[in-house]
């Protein structure tokens, strides 16, 4: 792995606010240590534990773990691959830690990983998650290949930036990209819809929901109840709760 000097504001804050926390979460880390392997199948499992751990790490209650394990390979001369990008860019989401994004997302690039999906992905979550809609969408456009669960991190991205009417836009591109939105992108939408106060979007994604058999489940059900009854339509709101 390239020797690059790496900045983690978050973790250092961490580390000053409570060291005796932090050298614990350290100890509680998953030990990785180096061994002289003489099989590529012996060092793949190595590198396979390593991101399996970073995986469980970035989706618990302390995301920075997922950081700090990173710190600790670098440290021990261990080498990440392309599955490793998506999870440390969780975790950077998921703590906003948008300077460790970037510098994820710089090594990324350096190591040729910044073409692979799953990384794209993980960078459109992660520009989205700290604030910078605009990194986000660019991001989004270089992919090749966008699934349902690029878009509805884009979407995500664009209603916590209270962009509304990009995310109507945004649903407009998806049903020309032949990608089938599912219940929780639709949810997303009537959100947007709700919040925008646009009952004529609104009743436009119910009328796709009806005609597309689109299961009702307890999110969009509520998402629908909500746009009607923001939107001031309490008549349809009612219908909705009382079938």
């Amino acid at each position: 792995m390239e020797t690059v000097q790496f900045q983690f504001p978050y973790l250092q804050s961490k580390i000053q606010t409570s060291k005796t926390q932090y050298r614990e979460s350290m100890s509680a880390l998953p030990q990785t240590t180096t061994t002289t392997a003489t099989t590529t199948t012996t060092i793949l499992t190595s590198l396979s534990t390593r991101n399996n751990s970073l995986r469980k790490l970035s989706r618990g209650n302390q995301p920075e773990n997922a950081l700090a394990m990173f710190v600790k390979l670098r440290m021990e001369g261990l080498d990440v691959d392309r599955f490793s990008f998506p999870p440390l860019l969780k975790a950077a989401a998921r703590i906003k830690g948008l300077c460790e994004g970037m510098q994820f997302h710089g090594l990324g690039a350096k190591l040729g990983f910044d073409l692979d999906p799953f990384v794209q992905t993980g960078l459109v979550r992660m520009y989205a998650a700290c604030g910078r809609i605009g990194d986000a969408r660019l991001m989004f456009d270089k992919m090749s290949h966008r699934d349902v669960v690029t878009w509805s991190i884009m979407f995500d991205g664009y209603c916590q930036s209270g962009h509304f009417d990009d995310v109507l836009k945004l649903f407009e591109e998806m049903r020309r990209s032949n990608v089938v939105p599912d219940e929780m992108v639709l949810s997303k939408i009537l959100s947007a819809c709700a919040r925008s106060g646009n009952i004529s979007y609104g009743k436009v994604i119910h009328e796709f929901i009806v005609d597309n058999n689109v299961v009702r489940d307890a999110h969009l059900q509520t998402a629908l109840i909500t746009m009607y009854a923001s939107c001031g339509c309490l008549d349809m709101a009612k219908d909705f709760l009382n079938p």
